[in-house]
């Protein structure tokens, strides 16, 4: 009786939106010039930042209704344009718009390592990645002996950047903690694609999903197990600050 309200409990919290949380759209410039267009939703000023980042043809709109929800575990989150992507949730890509050629997935490593920057500056705080699909593999990139980052979130990880970038061998010494979100169909290819990182390190979670949804799309309401990733990253949440 008591685990079930505790689960209501946590839930509640998670689908509360912040009464007191602000949101504004703010840009900043990558290494190689690049204006990076993002949302920052802020809690408290000092509490440190997830920064959130989109899958393939998609944009900083894929982040909304998630963003609202990390601000109640004391989180501010920075939402970003990548240099690739498109249109999620009638919200544009704005990074896009702003560059001049086409850029591989590979070359929006740019953009991760500038918002790192960015998100740290703010705080003085290790921050928080948060990835969905090609992200996610580069946030993994990006995390590896970076004091800037404290752990790594990635839906749907993978290889999507061979044949320049090999994900494994990258994961090689690799030093955060991480949580892995993916379908469970593709919980073995997850785990293999991880199988250099220490086990104490890692935190799988895995289930059937709607319509075949990947990357952070999992944790919307619309995927019959949202509820259950959600839970799986509360608890994650909770072993960071333990």
């Amino acid at each position: 009786m008591f685990g079930r309200f505790l689960i209501s409990f946590f839930f509640l919290i998670l689908v509360a939106q912040s009464a007191n949380s602000q949101k504004r759209t703010i840009s900043y410039l990558s290494e190689d010039s690049v204006e990076i267009f993002a949302d920052i939703f802020y809690s408290k000023n000092d509490n440190p930042y997830v920064i959130l980042f989109h899958q393939e043809n998609s944009s900083r709109g894929e982040y909304k209704t998630i963003a609202e929800r990390l601000l109640n575990l004391e989180y501010n989150c920075l939402a970003v344009d990548l240099r690739v992507g498109g249109e999620t949730g009638f919200i544009e890509n704005k990074t896009i718009k702003s560059v001049k050629k086409n850029y591989s997935l590979a070359d929006c490593l740019a953009d991760i390592e500038a918002s790192i920057d960015y998100a740290y500056s703010k705080t003085k705080k290790p921050v928080i990645l948060f990835g969905s699909g090609f992200s996610a593999s580069l946030c993994l990139i990006a995390a590896k002996n970076n004091k800037k980052v404290q752990s790594v979130i990635a839906f749907s990880p993978g290889e999507y950047l061979k044949p320049s970038i090999s994900i494994k061998d990258e994961l090689t010494n690799y030093d955060k903690k991480v949580f892995v979100g993916t379908r469970k169909d593709e919980s073995e290819y997850a785990k293999e694609l991880m199988s250099p990182v220490t086990n104490s390190l890692k935190t799988f979670s895995a289930y059937e999903s709607s319509m075949q949804m990947r990357g952070s799309f999992l944790l919307d309401e619309k995927n019959k197990s949202s509820d259950k990733f959600w839970l799986d990253l509360l608890l994650f949440f909770k072993q960071l600050n333990s």
